[in-house]
């Protein structure tokens, strides 16, 4: 093949390739968000939303307040999702439904 110059025109698009999958791939960021049913008690103070690779193994935590939608990261991994109430006295309520992401709710409250 020929250029406009009558010059030889190279590939080059095996060398970008090549160059391309040697770089590190980017971590794709990801986001959920989160919503919940309010509990009927009259004193709740707020929320605790917990997060984690498995079942009742959960490694972060976020005191969401009054809110009941909240946003967190996410890796694109399997997480599971399990919310407490707790109320003004500072006493917290046993875990919710436990729910995981992909996928549906998992699991009865088993832990307070």
């Amino acid at each position: 093949m020929e250029d406009r110059k009558g010059g030889e025109v190279k590939t080059i698009l095996p060398l970008l390739l090549l160059f391309a999958s040697l770089l590190p791939a980017r971590p794709v960021r990801q986001t959920l968000t989160l919503a919940w049913s309010s509990d009927p008690a009259a004193n709740i103070a707020g929320y605790n939303l917990y997060w984690g690779p498995g079942s009742f193994a959960y490694t972060n935590s976020v005191n969401t307040g009054t809110n009941r939608v909240v946003t967190v990261p996410s890796n694109g991994s399997a997480q599971f999702f399990n919310v407490t109430a707790y109320f003004s006295n500072k006493v917290e309520s046993n875990f919710s439904i436990e729910y995981n992401y992909p996928g549906v709710r998992s699991k009865t409250p088993l832990r307070p």
